[in-house]
């Protein structure tokens, strides 16, 4: 059985993020190694925040770079041996902490494919929080979507356009 990821199995409810100032990367980017949370050039991504993103949204894929929230295209789970769950109602800042600065140089990295973004989703029936590196494709692009998430054992993908799940195994099947 493959493991849902966080682009897929995530509440559809978007909330936008405040973008930040190029001028001030260096800076922030000192101050929140220093808080050791995972920064990229414009915005910092802090447990506090994926934790109401999650529980208070259902769930959020965010552009790390820009610090806002991706509403189109197909989000794809694409690293997921860097996956983190955790209990929604036993939350652990810490432990989300260290994710973060684990994730920091994947996310900093462009191996010429679509940059990584982190995408996060609250399993209701379980009650676990999701926090995954995403890829999102343009709509356009959307079979390339579906063969990286084939090729990465992923169960679905998320529409960000739609609001909604996209079983691979379905489309892969009306495409035979």
């Amino acid at each position: 059985m493959h493991r849902r990821t966080a682009a897929a199995e995530r509440a559809a409810t978007h909330h936008g993020g405040p973008g930040q100032r190029q001028g001030r990367e260096s800076m922030q980017h000192s101050a929140t190694a220093e808080a050791g949370v995972a920064a990229t050039p414009m915005v910092a991504l802090t447990p506090y925040t994926l934790r109401h993103r999650i529980l208070g949204g259902g769930g959020f894929t965010i552009d790390a770079r820009r610090g806002k929230d991706l509403r189109r295209g197909i989000a794809v789970g694409a690293e997921p041996s860097a996956s983190l769950v955790l209990p929604a109602d036993a939350w652990d800042d810490e432990h989300v902490r260290r994710w973060l600065r684990r994730c920091d140089r994947h996310l900093r990295q462009h191996h010429g494919g679509e940059p990584l973004h982190v995408g996060g989703w609250l399993d209701q029936r379980l009650r676990q929080a999701h926090l995954d590196l995403v890829r999102v494709f343009p709509g356009q692009r959307r079979l390339e979507a579906f063969d990286l998430a084939r090729r990465l054992h992923q169960r679905a993908v998320y529409d960000l356009d739609a609001g909604r799940l996209v079983v691979v195994a379905d489309v892969l099947a009306s495409m035979a």
